[in-house]
């Protein structure tokens, strides 16, 4: 699961949101088949994929609001790297944090891989 989120938040800033969850989701999808065959694993994965998507903040091509912004003239480049880079990692470990703990608390905690 770490891999997959991973990917999918360095690729959203390098492109869109949606192209990278789709890039990336039927991958993790397919190892997520393959790793742990017959159980409810799948929905987990294509959630934590889908929401490593929304971390689109170190680059303004990550997302249109960004380039909205951008355009208006008050920022500059280096400002979203100055912002991003640390709400990237804040929103990784916020996501590694849930999928760990919310997760094992609605009663999956028996799936491989938590």
């Amino acid at each position: 699961m770490v891999t997959s989120n991973g990917l999918t938040a360095i690729l959203t800033n390098l492109m869109a949101d949606g192209p990278a969850a789709a890039a990336v989701g039927p991958i993790a999808l397919n190892m997520a088949g393959l790793v742990h065959p017959g159980t409810t694993f799948l929905p987990f994965m294509a959630m934590s994929t889908a929401m490593a998507s929304s971390f689109a903040y170190c680059l303004i091509i990550g997302t249109p609001p960004n380039a909205i912004v951008y355009a208006s003239g008050y920022l500059e480049p280096k400002d979203y790297l100055r912002v991003g880079v640390p709400l990237w990692f804040m929103g990784n470990i916020v996501l590694l944090l849930l999928s760990a703990g919310y997760w094992v608390f609605r009663g999956f905690g028996g799936l491989p891989g938590f």
